[in-house]
Order: C-alpha cells, then structure tokens, then sequence
C-alpha cells in the first residue's frame, strides 16, 4: 500500500513527471493506492477515501467490505467536489496553501538565527512543516520546551499547532500547519512571542 492522503500538495519537479504512484498498479497486482477528500479538499468530515488497485484486487477487496459502507450524503459531497468546477477551485487553494507554505518556511527559518527553532524536519509534501524547538544555548531539540510552546500557543495565544517531540525522528518538533496568509502570519507572530517568553 501507498498513502496519497497529502498527493494535492506534491510539486512535481517537471510538469510532465508524474508523482501519483497511480500507473504503477498496471505493473504491480499487489498494489493499492490510498487517496483521500480529507485534505487537498478539506473534507475531513465526510470520511471518504479510495483505494486504486487493479481489478482482480479491486474485487477481493470489494469481496471483503462491509455492503453500503458509504452513505448516500457522502457520496453526494463527493460526486459535487470531484465535478470540473470543484477541482479548478481545490486546485485554486491548494496553491494558495503551497505559496502558504513556502513563506511559513522562510519566516520559521528566521527563528534558527536566535537560536530558537533548528533545521525544518521532512519534506514538503504536505500541509504542514514540521521544526524542531532548541534548548536555549546548546543548539539541540529540547521536548520539555517545545511542548510548553505547544501549550502557551494554545491557552494563552489561541493558536494551535501540534506537539510531535514524541514520535521517532520527531525530537522537539512542533507541526505547524500552513494556513491563509493571515493566519500564517498571525501564528508566526505568536511564536515569536511565545519563543522569546519560554526556557
């Protein structure tokens, strides 16, 4: 298995590389390709993902599921943001979202000359960025301040970002998810302050 779930907010280098691995399904039988709405679309609330795979696949996975598993609402909102003039206005925010990104990017890579946010994590493939916190001084991720960022950013500062020092690879790092201009720029502003307020 393959998960697209964040395919929408891929850049391929070239306009004629494909980076969905979609076509590999003709040369792999064993292959399943998850897409999901929940992202690129932001139909996270209707629960609706798919799954490519070639059609003997195809039908022993439809051999296994459960009959009607997808509810007529949902297969209505879906239907509606798969139509041509909902793809052109996904695609229209989406970029919105990937220029979004790429100013987060810059603004969080600032924080590294204080000595308060060190190189970003991963790459960007997704809606998100994700930059470790450093302990003041010694240049390394430190968890104990960054999940009190975490914390501050969320009870005092009404921002929200997501504390992720727990997971493998993820020391000290904080998921920022890029949002509108705006919001991009109101969540850098609070975690300047919120840095600057925090040992």
């Amino acid at each position: 298995m393959i998960d697209e779930a964040y395919i929408d907010f891929v850049m391929p280098s070239s306009p004629n590389e494909p980076y969905s691995a979609a076509s590999l399904i003709n040369e792999y039988p064993n292959l399943v390709v998850l897409q999901t709405l929940s992202k690129g679309f932001g139909l996270a609330a209707i629960r609706l993902g798919l799954g490519l795979a070639s059609p003997e696949l195809v039908q022993i996975l439809s051999n296994t599921k459960a009959p009607y598993n997808v509810s007529a609402p949902t297969a209505a909102l879906a239907l509606r943001a798969l139509a041509p003039e909902s793809l052109l206005i996904m695609r229209s925010k989406v970029q919105q979202l990937i220029q979004g990104r790429q100013w987060l990017v810059a603004a969080l890579e600032e924080f590294g000359q204080q000595g308060d946010l060190g190189n970003r994590v991963g790459g960007l493939d997704g809606n998100f960025v994700l930059f470790p916190v450093l302990k003041r001084g010694t240049g390394k991720p430190d968890n104990v301040r960054a999940e009190k960022v975490y914390q501050k950013m969320a009870e005092a500062e009404g921002v929200v970002v997501r504390f992720r020092g727990r997971e493998f690879g993820c020391e000290g790092c904080l998921r920022i998810t890029a949002g509108t201009d705006e919001e991009n720029r109101i969540c850098v502003e609070k975690l300047r302050k919120v840095l600057g307020e925090t040992d």
